[in-house]
C-alpha cells in the first residue's frame, strides 16, 4: 500500500512538471529593494554582512574563513575589488592565485552567502593607492575622480571589463549567482567640493555608468547624498543609527544600509594596537536594526595581512587586523566572536519581523528608549535602550524588571523575555600564546651585502626626481646619489627641504646614518653621497592622487650650499630585488656568507635561513622582534613589510560606555607595533623551507623565531543569578580550571586575584562542571555575599589539545566536528572497546 502511494505521488509530480513545461512556465531570480530592505525573488530580507578583502589572505584560507563568517550569522558578505591587484601593468590582467576573484565569489556562494560587490574602482581599504594601479598617475593630462576624460576612459574601461568578466562567469544574481548588489564609486561625498562643478558631474556620469552596466542588481553608493533615488545612499561610521531619520527623509524609498560598522581601527607604525570593545560593538549593531536599518556590515570580519607591498598609508602595519572576529590565524577573537555571534543567531531567528514594519517607538525616560517590531502575527521584537554613558537603569515594563547597565541595549523575545545584552557578556576571553617551534641557527643561515646603488643603471637628472615618477611604484627604494668637492676635510650639514621618507645617507659607500630632516656628515676632496629613500606605501585616503609625491622633493642643501642642481643619478630598487634573491632556486646559488657574528646590526643585508617542517597549518609565524625594518619572504612569496618600531602612546583603561574613539582604547605600549607575521599554510612546503629577509637598517638574524599561535587560557564573567559559559575551540577540551571565586574578584583574565570575599567550594564546582569538557555553562549562586558591591562569578581556566579520558558516549558525540577529531574520535572509541572502558 505504501509503494502505491509513493508511486501516485511520483506521477503527480512528473505530471505538474509537464504541465508546467507545455505552458511555458519559467522562474526568474530578481533583485530589487523597497523602503524597508532589498528584496530578493519577492521577499524582503534582513541582511547581516562581514567584510573581508581577497587580496589579504590566502585562496586556501578562503574556504574556512567564508565558513566562519556564514557561522558567525552572517547571511551576505561585503567586499571590493582591487583594480591594482587585476592590473598593475597597463592592459595586462592578472586574476590568478590572491586575485582570483572570480574563485572567490565562488567560494562565498558555496558557503551560503550573498555578495555585495563594491566595485569602486577607488576603494580606499587602507590599500596601496586606495586600490587604484599606479600607471594611472602618468595618464598624460589625467585627474583622478572627477569629470576628467582621461580618467572616465581607464574608469569607464575597467568597470566595464570586469562587469564583463563576472557575467561571463555568471556571477551576478539573476544569472545563477550570489551578487545581489554591487557600489560605484567610495565614500566620493566626503571629497566631491573640492572639484568643484565637475565633482558634481563625475557623480553624474558614474550613476549613468552603473545604469547601463544592466547587472540586474540594485547599485549602491557611500556617503553619496546627491545619489539618485535608484541608487541606494548608504553610512559608513562607528555608528549610523543617528542617520536613519534623516535618510528616510531625502530618499523615503530606500532601505537603510549600514555598509561600513568599523567594529577596530588600522594602525601605523609606532602606534599602540587599537581595539574596539565587544559591548560597544553591539551596542551599535543593535542600535541600527533597532531603529529601522535593514543590513549592517561588520568592518572588519577578518583583516587578513598586507602581504607584498600592498598596504597603504603609508606607514600602516602589515597586519590589517581592525580587530575582526577573526584574526590572520583564523582563530577567534574572543569575547568578541561568540558575544556577537549569540546576538546575530536571535537576530536572524526574527529576521522577517524585522523587516516587515517599521518600528513602534517610546520614550520610556530620559535616554530610555524601547523599540518594537510587532507587525508578524504572533510574534515581537523589541529593543530596549539604555543610551546614557554613565548611569545604569532599572526599567519596570509590562509588570517586569529589567536591570540595563549603561550604554546598552536588551533584546527582548517576544517583547518581554530578556535574551541578551549588549553590554552582558557572559562568553569567554580568549588569550592566545605564541609558542617557539624553531629558531633560526646555524648551519643553516647565510648572508650577504646589499651593494650601494647598483640594482641597474642609473638615470640622470640635474635635480632629484619625485620617487614614484622613477619607481612607478615597483618597489619601496629609490637611490640618489651626487659628487661634491669638499676643500680638505670638513663637517656640513646636509639638509633636505622635503624629505617625504626616511633616508639612509652613504659618504663614501659608507654608511653615515639615518633622517628625515638632516644629518652632520664628515667630507674630504671629491666625496660621493648617497641617499637611499625608502617609502612605507603610498597615500589611500584623499583629493588629486596624481599629484602625491615621495622622495626627495625641493631644496637640498649641504655646508650651508645649495645641492640641489648639483646633478643627480637614480637607481630604483636594490639588487637583491631585481636578481631575486628571494626566489628559493636563485638564492641556492647565490654566496652567502656564514659568519653570522659579522652580520649583526648591519644595514642593508640579506639573509637566508633553511627551516624544515614536519607539517603545516595556518597557526605559524615569524617573530621578528631581534629585526629592524625590511620585508621577509617565505619560498619566494613576500608576507610583507615589517619594522620594529616601538608602539609610542598611552594605553589607559578602556571603557565601552560613550562613543568609541580609537585613541582611548589601545594595547601593545612599549612593544614593537607589529612583531609576529602570518604565514599561510599554502606558501609552506612538508619538509625544506627557504626564509629570506632583506633587513634595511640592521638586526640579528639569529634571534628572529618561527611561532605557533595556541590558545591558551580562557576566562569568562557573570554576575549573581547569571550564567558563564566556558568555551574552547573546535578539538580543544578544558584541560585546567586555574581560577574561580564568586564574590569580589580583581585583575583581568590571565591575571585575576580575589578579592575581600569569596564564597568557599566555588572552585570545586566550576571544576566538577567543567574539566575535560569543550564546553561547559556555569550558574552563578543567588546568594549576595558582598554587601553593596556587584557580586560576581569569575573562572579561568586553560585549553589543551591533549585529549582527557572520554566516556564512549562523549567521544561520539564528538564526531559531528572537524575531519581531525573524527578521526581522533573513531580511534578513541576503538581503543575503548578493546580496553572495555566506558
Amino acid at each position: 500500500q505504501s509503494t502505491w502511494g509513493l508511486r501516485y505521488v511520483m506521477v503527480r509530480v512528473v505530471s505538474i512538471i509537464v504541465v508546467l513545461l507545455l505552458v511555458g512556465f519559467s522562474w526568474e531570480r530578481s533583485v530589487t529593494f523597497d523602503s524597508r530592505a532589498l528584496v530578493i525573488d519577492g521577499k524582503r530580507e534582513f541582511l547581516i554582512s562581514g567584510s573581508m578583502h581577497y587580496p589579504r589572505s590566502s585562496p586556501a584560507m578562503w574556504p574556512s574563513l567564508l565558513k566562519k563568517m556564514k557561522d558567525f550569522g552572517a547571511n551576505i558578505i561585503e567586499m571590493y575589488d582591487f583594480w591594482m591587484c587585476h592590473e598593475n601593468v597597463k592592459g595586462v590582467y592578472n586574476f590568478e592565485d590572491r586575485c582570483d576573484i572570480v574563485k572567490f565569489i565562488k567560494e562565498a556562494q558555496k558557503a551560503g552567502l550573498h555578495v555585495l560587490l563594491r566595485i569602486g574602482p577607488f576603494v580606499n581599504a587602507e590599500f596601496n593607492y586606495g586600490g587604484l594601479p599606479v600607471w594611472l598617475k602618468f595618464e598624460q593630462n589625467i585627474t583622478f575622480r572627477t569629470f576628467n576624460p582621461q580618467w572616465l576612459e581607464a574608469m569607464e574601461k575597467w568597470v566595464t571589463y570586469l562587469i564583463n568578466l563576472l557575467k561571463k562567469n555568471d556571477l551576478f544574481y539573476p544569472q545563477g549567482g550570489p551578487i545581489v548588489a554591487a557600489q560605484i564609486e567610495n565614500e566620493y561625498q566626503f571629497h566631491e567640493e573640492e572639484y568643484g562643478e565637475d565633482g558634481k558631474k563625475y557623480v553624474k556620469w558614474a550613476v549613468e555608468l552603473a545604469r547601463k552596466s544592466n547587472i540586474g542588481v540594485p547599485w549602491i553608493m557611500c556617503w553619496q547624498e546627491d545619489a539618485p533615488e535608484d541608487i541606494i545612499n548608504t553610512c559608513n561610521g562607528f555608528y549610523c543609527d543617528t542617520w536613519i531619520a534623516s535618510h528616510k527623509k531625502k530618499f523615503p524609498n530606500q532601505p537603510s544600509w549600514f555598509t561600513e560598522n568599523w567594529i577596530g581601527w588600522f594602525q601605523r607604525w609606532g602606534e599602540p594596537r587599537p581595539f574596539r570593545p565587544a559591548e560597544d560593538t553591539a551596542f551599535s549593531v543593535l542600535r541600527w536594526y533597532a531603529r529601522g536599518g535593514s543590513m549592517m556590515n561588520y568592518y572588519m570580519f577578518h583583516g587578513g595581512n598586507s602581504y607584498g607591498r600592498i598596504g597603504g598609508g603609508p606607514g600602516y602595519v602589515t597586519n590589517y587586523a581592525f580587530d575582526g572576529v577573526i584574526d590572520e590565524f583564523e582563530q577567534m577573537n574572543n569575547p568578541k566572536f561568540y558575544h556577537l555571534q549569540a546576538m546575530n543567531q536571535i537576530l536572524l531567528g526574527y529576521k522577517a519581523e524585522l523587516v516587515a514594519s517599521e518600528p513602534d517607538v517610546k520614550i520610556l525616560e530620559t535616554n530610555v528608549e524601547l523599540h518594537t517590531y510587532n507587525a508578524v502575527k504572533d510574534r515581537c521584537i523589541s529593543f530596549l535602550a539604555n543610551v546614557d554613558s554613565v548611569a545604569d537603569k532599572t526599567i519596570k515594563l509590562n509588570g517586569k524588571e529589567y536591570f540595563l547597565p549603561a550604554w546598552s541595549v536588551s533584546i527582548l523575545s517576544n517583547c518581554v523575555d530578556e535574551v541578551f545584552n549588549s553590554a552582558k557578556i557572559t562568553t569567554s576571553t580568549y588569550i592566545y600564546k605564541k609558542e617557539t617551534v624553531l629558531t633560526m641557527a646555524a648551519p643553516n643561515l647565510g648572508w650577504m651585502d646589499e651593494p650601494i646603488a647598483s640594482a641597474v643603471p642609473p638615470q640622470i637628472n640635474k635635480t632629484p626626481r619625485e620617487q614614484i615618477s622613477v619607481t612607478k611604484d615597483s618597489t619601496d627604494y629609490l637611490w640618489y646619489t651626487t659628487v661634491y668637492t669638499a676643500e680638505g676635510k670638513a663637517k656640513c650639514k646636509l639638509e633636505f627641504e622635503n624629505a617625504k621618507d626616511l633616508l639612509h645617507i652613504f659618504v663614501n659607500n659608507a654608511f653615515a646614518g639615518t633622517t628625515t630632516k638632516s644629518i652632520d656628515i664628515l667630507l674630504e676632496g671629491r666625496t660621493e653621497i648617497s641617499v637611499l629613500s625608502m617609502t612605507q606605501g603610498l597615500i589611500n585616503f584623499g583629493t588629486f592622487f596624481e599629484k602625491y609625491s615621495r622622495g626627495i622633493i625641493g631644496k637640498v642643501t649641504l655646508c650651508g650650499k645649495d645641492i640641489t642642481e648639483n646633478q643627480w643619478k637614480h637607481v630604483p630598487g636594490m639588487k637583491g630585488e631585481v636578481q631575486k634573491y628571494f626566489d628559493p632556486t636563485v638564492a641556492d646559488k647565490l654566496p652567502w656568507q656564514i659568519n653570522i657574528d659579522k652580520s649583526r646590526k648591519r644595514p642593508l643585508t640579506w639573509f637566508v635561513s633553511k627551516v624544515k617542517l614536519d607539517s603545516k597549518d595556518s597557526s605559524l609565524a615569524i617573530d621578528m622582534k631581534t629585526m629592524g625594518k625590511g620585508f621577509v619572504w617565505i619560498n619566494g612569496k613576500n608576507i610583507g613589510r615589517y619594522n620594529n618600531a616601538l608602539a609610542l602612546g598611552k594605553c589607559p583603561p578602556c571603557s565601552y560606555k560613550g562613543l568609541y574613539n580609537p585613541d582611548n582604547c589601545r594595547s601593545g605600549c612599549n612593544e614593537p607595533s607589529q612583531r609576529y607575521y602570518h604565514i599561510p599554510s599554502d606558501w609552506l612546503y612538508v619538509g625544506t623551507n627557504t626564509i629570506v629577509v632583506f633587513e634595511e637598517v640592521g638586526g640579528d638574524i639569529t634571534g628572529m623565531h618561527l611561532v605557533r599561535s595556541q590558545l591558551d587560557t580562557i576566562c569568562a564573567e557573570t554576575e549573581k543569578d547569571g550564567s558563564l559559559k566556558l568555551q574552547c575551540g573546535e578539538g580543544k577540551f578544558i584541560d585546567s580550571i586555574e581560577f574561580a571565586n564568586y564574590g569580589t574578584s580583581s585583575g583581568e583574565c590571565g591575571n585575576y586575584k580575589v578579592g575581600k570575599c569569596s564564597l568557599d567550594g566555588i572552585q570545586e564546582t566550576v571544576k566538577n562542571e567543567c574539566l575535560h569538557k569543550n564546553s561547559c555553562v556555569v550558574f552563578a549562586p543567588k546568594d549576595i555575599i558582598c554587601e553593596g558591591v556587584k557580586n560576581k562569578l569569575v573562572a579561568q581556566a586553560k585549553c589543551s589539545i591533549q585529549y582527557p579520558y572520554l566516556s564512549l558516549l562523549e567521544v561520539l558525540s564528538l564526531i559531528h566536528i572537524s575531519e581531525p577529531t573524527r578521526r581522533y574520535a573513531i580511534s578513541y572509541a576503538v581503543f575503548c572497546l578493546k580496553k572495555k572502558k566506558h
